[in-house]
């Protein structure tokens, strides 16, 4: 195989509507890494979220890597080694507070297993905690509970509201920080210059890996940098139309197991 790296996103690419991976999936995907291939799981989750996954696809056995946070961590799953890590300067902490409070939106992070929030029973809130396996902290004071190094805060609400204030905290930021929506109802905050793609090409370096090399497969906005840097990009059919005009190649669904199908493929030699 010409690729050595295969990046995947995890919801809505990796995994299907249930969020598991499928049996097809599973076995093409062992298959690979037995022939060589290494996967880097690229998510938003935080880690505590990707582990059961990657635990799943045996990475800790083949080398594989867990890229947290949108790539605010890489991990490597085979020695837990921290191979990068970028935090928010915590002086704009109270700004991204304020965003959310004045509009009456949801505010979080992620610490651990734990996702601390002031608004526990915000329903964006529970699903993201629901998805990333973690547990609701509610605390009184947001800022004053923070006592540790953020990579990622979140703000959640309903679409259009948060593609307004998308806008307007770019507009603010000036690139100060990284904020984008990963879903429509999502809003992640992360530091300069963290995305998938960035993250991919420190991690190409780590491993003396060429951009193509790479294979990347994903499906909403968050993956559209990495899928157009990779050597190989891939949308998922279910992908975000802007999404999709970033790919060489568009594969099924990930309820039509997508990602099986592509892998299928770069086993027998045909992709």
């Amino acid at each position: 195989m010409n690729y050595k790296l295969l990046a995947l996103d995890l919801d809505g690419t990796l995994t299907d509507s249930r969020k598991e991976v499928t049996p097809r999936t599973l076995v093409a995907l062992l298959e690979a890494q037995q022939r060589g291939m290494r996967i880097v799981i690229a998510s938003g989750r935080p880690p505590h979220g990707v582990a059961p996954v990657a635990d799943l696809l045996q990475l800790d056995a083949y080398g594989g890597f867990a890229l947290s946070f949108n790539g605010g961590e890489i991990r490597n799953w085979e020695t837990r080694e921290i191979v990068y890590r970028k935090t928010i300067d915590p002086a704009y902490l109270p700004y991204l507070y304020a965003c959310a409070k004045s509009r009456r939106l949801a505010i979080g992070t992620f610490h651990h297993a734990f996702s601390i929030t002031e608004t526990p029973h915000d329903k964006y809130i529970r699903r993201e905690a629901k998805i990333s396996n973690l547990t609701v902290k509610e605390v009184s004071d947001f800022l004053s509970a923070i006592d540790f190094p953020v990579i990622k805060c979140m703000i959640t609400g309903e679409p259009d509201e948060l593609a307004l204030l998308e806008k307007e905290m770019q507009g603010h930021l000036q690139s100060k920080l990284n904020v984008f929506r990963s879903e429509p109802y999502f809003l992640e905050i992360v530091a300069e210059s963290v995305d998938k793609a960035k993250s991919l090409g420190i991690l190409l370096n780590h491993l003396s890996l060429r951009r193509d090399e790479l294979i990347a497969i994903g499906d909403g906005y968050n993956d559209a940098s990495m899928i157009q840097f990779a050597g190989l990009g891939i949308a998922m059919a279910n992908a975000q139309e802007e999404v999709r005009k970033q790919a060489d190649r568009i594969t099924l669904s990930n309820d039509e197991e997508g990602v099986a199908a592509i892998v299928e493929q770069l086993l027998d030699g045909t992709l």
